[in-house]
């Protein structure tokens, strides 16, 4: 199972920059000596899937009514990158009452069971206040629920990737007896290769949930802070890994945007030695968009 990101290196070029001197001691004392240097650029284009369906999965046992709200405050953030961009998506909610006689049912988000682009967001909210009346919270039995039985038939749609994000405190009450033989994450990638579970929770110490999401190429992050989710499970990244290991002085990054470029400074981005991975801090590259890294290689 593998993250929907559709980013593709697109080209790594080569070329002659400024030269640098080395001194060689000679007969007549030290001789300056041009050495060229290279710099190396890496582009990486920036496109998203033609469609993506979104199925929150909720917790709504005790005391959850807090989260919920919680959840409803930071959908601005959340949902930014889905619906700036030109996506066909779809958004569900199921709850994770694994003791409801319906579990696995779409929950109406105002007098629809989905929403699409052309819908009013504000249902959204409304289906996100479920309540606190289950008696116990087990998200991976609300998905296989949902994904196996006849209630959401019409949402999932062939051919299009699976986003679940699964709100709450990340434990889950399911025992491995109720789950397919095969194990939860197991199962879940026959059953749908296309899918990724993402956490939105209440601490990612303990539970289960940031587990999944490793095992299904997801993000994991607390309600708080849900930028890494909102940008996975858009089709988008931060993140670009280089090819070759750059001199940390030499990297410069900027963005085109159709016939605009963007230049971003060191304090813009980072870069991680232990992956080598350049990573914008707060910017998110749109669809359509080019990423070039600029940087002198060590030789």
């Amino acid at each position: 199972m593998w993250p929907v990101l559709f980013v593709a290196g697109v080209g790594c070029s080569e070329q002659p920059a400024i030269e640098r001197e080395v001194s060689i001691a000679g007969g007549g004392g030290d001789v300056p000596i041009p050495v060229p240097r290279f710099d190396v650029e890496e582009e990486f284009s920036i496109s998203v899937p033609e469609r993506l369906d979104w199925l929150f999965v909720v917790d709504n046992g005790p005391g959850s009514e807090p989260l919920q709200q919680a959840l409803v405050d930071e959908l601005p953030d959340l949902l930014g990158p889905l619906t700036r961009s030109p996506i066909d998506w779809r958004i569900a909610v199921v709850a994770a009452d694994a003791s409801a006689t319906d579990l696995g049912a779409l929950r109406p988000l105002g007098d629809v069971q989905w929403l699409t682009p052309e819908s009013d967001l504000a249902g959204l909210a409304e289906g996100l206040a479920l309540g606190a009346s289950g008696t116990r919270s087990s998200a991976t039995l609300a998905i296989v629920a949902a994904l196996t039985g006849p209630e959401a038939d019409g949402f999932l749609r062939a051919d299009t990737p699976l986003q679940l994000i699964v709100v709450g405190s990340g434990v889950d009450d399911a025992s491995p007896a109720e789950l397919p033989p095969e194990g939860f994450d197991a199962w879940l990638e026959a059953v749908r290769p296309d899918a990724s579970l993402h956490c939105l929770v209440t601490t990612l110490e303990g539970g289960s949930c940031a587990a999944h999401a490793e095992a299904s190429g997801g993000a994991a992050a607390i309600l708080e802070e849900v930028d890494p989710v909102a940008v996975a499970a858009a089709g988008l990244t931060r993140d670009f890994a280089l090819s070759r290991w750059p001199t940390p002085d030499s990297l410069s990054m900027w963005v085109a945007i159709g016939e605009a470029t963007i230049d971003f400074g060191p304090s813009d981005w980072s870069w991680t030695p232990e992956s080598n991975t350049l990573s914008f801090r707060d910017f998110v590259p749109g669809a359509g968009s080019t990423v070039t890294v600029s940087y002198i290689p060590v030789r």
